[in-house]
């Protein structure tokens, strides 16, 4: 990954808007704003907004270590990205990006594959972020 951030797509906290992420919480918040958390479970589709966190942690219904908090639009993207980056080199291998996308799309890997290498622009068999 990257270590210089894109200034122009960072977002501060009070903008920042996710796109089809619905808050589990009582608020059912889509889009989900501000600040959120997401479980570190990739393959878990858990995610609470700052309110709804909040409530669930003083009901003990939650465990901090078993979440990431997440500000920006590009934190999330870069949360996602360095779980599937299984060894953690900040790029994507075709293995990486087909083992959990062809999961996550219950699609053939070959299809997968395909869209691995459209999103490779550069033709140097990793995608990094």
């Amino acid at each position: 990954m990257k270590d210089t951030q894109d200034k122009s797509t960072e977002e501060t906290e009070s903008d920042a808007v996710y796109a089809g992420c619905t808050c589990d919480g009582e608020c059912k918040m889509k889009p989900m704003r501000g600040t959120i958390w997401v479980s570190n479970q990739i393959d878990t589709d858990l995610a609470f907004c700052k309110t709804c966190w909040s409530k669930e942690k003083d009901k003990g219904n939650v465990d901090e270590k078993d979440f990431t908090m997440i500000r920006t639009e590009m934190g999330l993207k870069k949360h996602i990205f360095a779980q599937v980056d299984l060894d953690k080199n900040g790029v994507l291998s075709q293995e990486e990006f087909v083992g959990f996308f062809s999961g996550l799309l219950a699609a053939p890997k070959d299809v997968v594959k395909m869209l691995f290498n459209q999103a490779d622009r550069n033709s140097d068999q990793v995608l990094d972020f």
